[in-house]
């Protein structure tokens, strides 16, 4: 090879060379460096429309908008629990009772411990009420959503759970006229295929309100849905309950059905 074509050869092998060096420092300069996304941060309580508990248990479609939601910081049923008969919708937790036939009768009560967690109404802020019994007397609806930590109980399934609560219905006396009709009851299926079960029932307006014989004189439906789920080493039953006087439950039910159809156990 003669001196002018390695001159030539050398000169084209120094110009691609560098072309090949600028190139990548170019593509250094310019790429940015790779992030990590972080993963939101979970916001626990009522952030919304939407309620996380650190039970892992998730509701959303709440309705901020058009009713009253508000997070339930003690048991919305009141201080004298001793005064209330155990009957739907009062949602005490399940419960065996024992009654003593006598002029004066006992309750011997073994209940599961309750959490309570959102309480709800379609009302306006003047006219919520904060007990379930200021409810029923001002026949306002509700929803009332809240976890039971299986003490006195076992249950592994939400069907064994929701039937046993009916069969915990029965009337304390010798009565002719049964307390509720059932006019419906099925499996459910949470948004994260968790399985579930629901009652829906016609209360009967004879239904004792309270022990001192006051009775709940007006025509009323309830529904409620329950899920069983356990945490490390306890079993929680996840409940859901509405209740309303007959002539509003049509208007609200659909509510209450959205609500349900969002329950995740994952947050």
């Amino acid at each position: 090879m003669d001196t002018t074509l390695k001159v030539l050869v050398a000169i084209g092998a120094v110009i691609v060379g560098s072309f090949i060096v600028g190139c990548g420092g170019d593509d250094e300069a310019d790429s940015p460096a790779p992030t990590v996304e972080k993963e939101p941060e979970v916001t626990f309580g009522l952030d919304g429309d939407t309620y996380r508990n650190r039970r892992l248990f998730k509701v959303s479609n709440l309705p901020v908008d058009d009713w009253i939601v508000r997070e339930v910081t003690k048991a919305v049923e009141g201080e004298g629990t001793r005064d209330f008969f155990g009957w739907v919708p009062l949602p005490f937790s399940l419960y065996h009772t024992t009654y003593i036939h006598e002029e004066d009768f006992d309750i011997d009560r073994m209940s599961n411990g309750v959490i309570s967690l959102l309480f709800m109404q379609p009302t306006s802020e003047a006219d919520f009420v904060d007990s379930l019994p200021k409810a029923f007397e001002n026949r306002i609806p509700f929803i009332y959503i809240f976890i039971e930590l299986q003490s006195s109980t076992d249950f592994d399934s939400s069907k064994e759970a929701a039937v046993s609560n009916l069969e915990a219905l029965a009337p304390p006396f010798d009565w002719e006229d049964e307390m509720h009709e059932v006019i419906n009851q099925s499996a459910i299926t949470s948004r994260d295929g968790r399985h579930g079960y629901f009652w829906e029932i016609v209360l009967n307006t004879q239904t004792p309100q309270l022990i001192n014989e006051q009775f709940l004189d007006i025509e009323s439906k309830a529904k409620q849905s329950f899920f069983v789920s356990r945490l490390e080493s306890n079993r929680f039953i996840y409940r859901i309950l509405f209740w309303s006087p007959t002539d509003q439950y049509d208007t609200y039910v659909p509510v209450y059905d959205k609500i349900v159809s969002s329950v995740e156990f994952r947050l």
